[in-house]
């Protein structure tokens, strides 16, 4: 592999681990965003932690109840111009 292929094959690297850490931000926030859309306590602000489901499930539920809803909201423009952002060290 000369220079330019291995530079070529780092920049790839980079662009995919930029991708995934923004894709991973992005879903992230909209799965847990889902969640308290469904949460009694969180609909009413209830200050109690007793209301909120939201806080009793574990992880594993959080994401087999809210994933597919979550990523069907996934703006991929947003994803662009938040990868853009890392790119250029603007986080």
């Amino acid at each position: 592999m000369d220079e330019i292929e291995l530079q070529a094959q780092l920049l790839c690297n980079k662009i995919v681990d930029i991708i995934e850490e923004v894709y991973a931000r992005e879903i992230n926030r909209l799965v847990y965003d889902e969640l308290g859309k469904h949460c009694e306590g969180c609909k009413l602000d209830d200050p109690s932690q007793v209301h909120h489901d939201c806080l009793t499930m574990d992880e594993d539920g959080v994401w087999i109840c809210s994933y597919e809803v979550a990523k069907e909201r996934l703006n991929v423009k947003f994803l662009w111009r938040a990868a853009e952002k890392i790119r250029t060290g603007k986080t």
